[in-house]
């Protein structure tokens, strides 16, 4: 192939390019296309307007001169816009079709008004900075100047000229019988050259300097609308790679999940159903169960701190590390201290996990349990109806190392049945801002609680979509339900197994205390009056609005302060404790008081322990103080009339 069939290819493939459709901007010129053709229309109706008043005598112009170009316009008008409406505004060329018919159109209007109608030059080149090319402005740019320099020698020829321009010599007399003024000017000899040179000169050259003033700002317009549109394109498949990441990142988080439930047998006499629906990001929640050994199923359901994929990734992990804990023989809260201090390794980002871990023991129909600061279950014994169970919380996973948690057994009977879930549901948002909460979750187990546990998941998960409506999900929802079918457990042999009915569920114990002032508790520094402590102060919360995350780590904080107490305050002897409860329900605040006679002490003197080296290098103790020093709002100490008074305070 010669050179010369090079350069026409070229040159083909340059101009076939002009006309052909750019992805990246394809909505924006669509969006143009629209708007120009609305202009068209709009200025065709203009000149069938200005066509009707020339008609009815109102506008005094020279039919023989306008009426022409007012009809070329208006049909121009109106083939433009019949094309665009016709292609649906969807064809890369049409922009030139508009940008051409425009400045025709203004040209025309120019050259019957002369001086009046200058002003429309500028509208074909802004309107083209819309498209966000600068080549399409500068064309835009340059056709208008040359159709309205024309129109201006057209009018200056057809007697539409700015009388202004007219210079005659002095005495000069001008006679007409009706008609125009420019028949009487040029009666008196004035030259048609001299007009059209001055309407050069004095009309379209001033007006020009402001036009190419406007189309520089147009090709400013079109450069930043064009880099805009470029960097927001970019944006729009960065996001879309990531949408598709996370996307597939959910898929993974799914099948890592069990979607396969076991059905009732006499060797397995229960039944487990469990769902997720997650938020639109990736999120922590997770469930699972599995076979420890022939006899015991380990239940785990848990909550990782944030979204996103660092979430996803430290729930593998945690999901890991906990199924990795349960061995034959063990107890829940000891699979817990173990995945906990190995979270705890190497999260420099500090994130934790909530996890309520149980071990069904086939067998005997008895389930043991530890819960790591998550959602109280809700269980329902002996037939009756549901109830939520307020057991024992120990501190979140990966918070902090040597962290203990207490088990607790609940004894099983068939049809007895517990469901666990993430703050996921209680925390779901309806349109008017309200939580779907606890007594929404009770009363929608207790619609029908002897469905299956597949049955009473679906339930909640209708109750709760039909209370958020529309709202868009913020969190993960996760449930897990068990139903026990067989296998009474016949015995009650450890001091910690608890046969739970409603009044356990308040955590009250009745005369075991002794009470002076109506928020007072006053008791034997003993550790084992600790849940008697901790109970007093959810008694005090109950009904504040105070949320369960908050009140969880407020019994923490007791919990700790009063065992020490117990344990240093009196020893080697024993004394008494005092524990007031002040709530502000106004500030919503709390306000816990701790009082005892013993050894005058006050734990926040101590340094705080360096938590960024290991166990071994940091040596035992000072952990509790100073966690309680992180969780609560403000700490105070005094040593007063003999007694230590150490006050903690809670906003919530």
């Amino acid at each position: 192939m010669s050179q010369k069939d090079d350069s026409k290819k070229g040159i083909f493939t340059q101009f076939r390019r002009v006309f052909q459709t750019d992805e990246t901007f394809h909505e924006t010129q669509v969006q143009a296309n629209r708007l120009g053709t609305a202009v068209m229309i709009a200025s065709g109706i203009i000149l069938a307007i200005i066509l009707g008043l020339n008609t009815a005598d109102i506008f005094k112009m020279d039919s023989s001169v306008v009426f022409a170009p007012l009809v070329q316009g208006i049909i121009e008008t109106a083939v433009v816009s019949v094309i665009c409406i016709f292609l649906r505004f969807d064809k890369a060329w049409l922009k030139w079709i508009l940008v051409i018919a425009m400045a025709l159109v203004y040209a025309r209007l120019d050259g019957i008004f002369t001086h009046k109608a200058w002003i429309l030059m500028v509208i074909p080149v802004i309107f083209s900075a819309r498209y966000f090319s600068r080549k399409l402005t500068v064309f835009a740019s340059s056709i208008t100047s040359g159709l309205f320099f024309l129109s201006a020698l057209w009018g200056s020829q057809n007697g539409l000229f700015d009388l202004n321009l007219v210079s005659l010599p002095s005495g000069t007399q001008m006679v007409t019988e009706g008609g125009f003024l420019d028949q009487a000017v040029f009666d008196t000899g004035f030259n048609r050259a001299d007009i059209m040179w001055d309407t050069i000169i004095y009309n379209y050259i001033p007006k020009w300097m402001l036009f190419f003033l406007v189309t520089l700002i147009s090709l400013n317009i079109a450069r930043r609308g064009r880099d805009m549109v470029l960097r927001q394109h970019e944006r729009d498949k960065e996001n879309a790679r990531i949408e598709s990441e996370l996307e597939l990142a959910r898929r993974i988080q799914a099948d890592m999940l069990v979607d396969e439930f076991p059905e009732s047998t006499i060797e397995n006499p229960y039944e487990i159903y469990a769902s997720m629906t997650p938020a639109k990001e990736v999120g922590g929640d997770f469930y699972d169960f599995f076979d420890i050994d022939e006899t015991h199923l380990g239940l785990v359901i848990a909550d990782v701190s944030g979204k996103g994929i660092p979430a996803a990734m430290f729930m593998t992990r945690a999901m890991a590390i906990i199924k990795g804990s349960a061995r034959p023989g063990c107890l829940p809260e000891d699979v817990l201290a173990e995945a906990n201090n190995r979270l705890c390794e190497n999260n420099d980002e500090e994130m934790f996990v909530t996890a309520w871990f149980g071990i069904l023991d086939k067998a005997a129909g008895r389930l043991t349990a530890a819960n790591a600061g998550h959602e109280y279950p809700v269980i329902k014994q002996g037939g009756d109806v549901f109830v939520q169970l307020k057991d024992k919380h120990g501190f979140v996973l990966g918070g902090m190392e040597n962290a203990k948690y207490k088990g607790y057994e609940i004894l099983t009977k068939p049809g007895d049945c517990i469901f666990l879930y993430t703050d996921g549901l209680p925390e779901a948002e309806s349109p008017e801002k309200e939580f779907f909460g606890m007594e929404r979750i009770i009363e929608t187990l207790n619609k029908e609680p002897g469905e299956t546990p597949e049955k009473i998941i679906a339930n909640m998960t209708g109750a709760v979509r039909s209370f958020t409506g529309d709202e868009p999900q913020f969190d993960d929802l996760t449930m897990l339900c068990l139903k026990v079918y067989g296998k009474v457990c016949p015995t009650q042999d450890s001091k910690d197994s608890i046969e739970y009915d409603e009044k356990d569920m308040t955590n009250e114990n009745e005369g075991s205390e002794t009470i002076s002032g109506a928020d007072t508790l006053v008791i034997a520094a003993r550790n084992e009056n600790i849940d008697l402590v901790t109970g007093h102060i959810s008694k005090s919360l109950k009904g504040s609005g105070c949320p369960d995350k908050v009140r969880d780590q407020i019994n923490i904080a007791a919990d700790e302060i009063f065992s020490n107490i117990a344990n240093y305050a009196y020893s080697p002897g024993e004394g008494e404790a005092a524990v007031n409860v002040k709530l502000d329900e106004n500030k919503k605040q709390i306000c816990i008081t701790f009082t005892d006679k013993g050894k005058k002490f006050n734990p926040f003197e101590a340094d705080d322990p360096d938590v960024s080296l290991s166990a071994d290098e940091r040596g035992i103790g000072g952990l509790g103080i100073f966690m309680v020093k992180r969780i609560m709002d403000e700490v105070k100490y005094e040593y007063k009339d003999g007694q230590n008074i150490l006050k903690i305070y809670k906003s919530f």
